[in-house]
């Protein structure tokens, strides 16, 4: 993952964010209005929206990910795409959008099957197990299961 402009490591960021999500968000979004930082952006964007999220901030953290998904797709920054289409599956399922999160992990699984992502497949099949075993489908909740431990 690259480096933000003033020499902060976005992996260091994104330790941050899972950490300390309300921490992060204010740095993140401090580096979103800084004119300096003109890379990155997109991967900037998908972290708030990972703050947000974090932070329960649903509704919100929903509407940030998808805007930074759909620009990260077209800018072809996959592993950030990989974390939204992730995040964003769990929001859905969170709101009891049993088809749309599937849905979600499945478009996320794909990208990670393309792209040679094991992250990103790995989160999308444990997401993918969780709902089969909400539905009480066990088969294929170990069927995902199976694969993300395979792929760990």
């Amino acid at each position: 993952m690259p480096q933000i402009e003033n020499k902060i490591p976005l992996e260091s960021l994104l330790d941050l964010v899972h950490s300390e999500p309300s921490l992060a968000m204010i740095e993140i979004q401090r580096l979103l209005k800084d004119k300096k930082t003109k890379s990155s952006k997109i991967e900037l964007k998908i972290m708030l929206g990972l703050c947000e999220a974090f932070l329960w901030q649903y509704d919100q953290a929903e509407k940030t990910l998808r805007t930074a998904l759909a620009k990260a797709a077209h800018s072809r920054i996959f592993f950030a795409a990989g974390l939204a289409y992730n995040e964003l599956a769990a929001i859905y399922l969170i709101k009891s959008q049993v088809d749309l999160a599937m849905r979600t992990w499945l478009k996320g699984l794909q990208l990670g099957l393309q792209q040679h992502d094991i992250n990103t497949q790995l989160r999308c099949n444990l997401g993918l197990g969780k709902v089969f075993y909400g539905i009480n489908d066990f088969r294929n909740a170990k069927r995902y299961h199976l694969a993300a431990t395979e792929l760990s």
